[in-house]
């Protein structure tokens, strides 16, 4: 392969693995999408919740909510610490 063919190549490589670089996000935008996010999980949970509470006994419901509440705060401990 002549050595102007290989150039070519490379450059063409370049600017097809070339990642857009543009404005970031503002903090606002950001901030809304995790709000959302955040929104969403806890109305799943909580729906979740409704349902265990119509289908099984108080006493059921009470161990998944502390096991939740559990498995939660272990999750945003291993969070923060990795984090950090």
């Amino acid at each position: 392969m002549p050595l102007d063919e290989l150039l070519s190549m490379s450059t063409e490589a370049q600017s097809v693995f070339a990642m857009r670089q543009g404005a970031r996000p503002s903090l606002r935008a950001d901030f809304s999408w995790m709000f959302a996010g955040n929104a969403i999980y806890a109305s799943g949970q909580f729906a979740t919740l409704m349902l265990l509470a119509k289908l099984l006994r108080p006493e059921l419901v009470g161990q998944y909510a502390l096991g939740l509440a559990i498995v939660s705060r272990s999750i945003s401990a291993i969070i923060s610490a990795s984090v950090c």
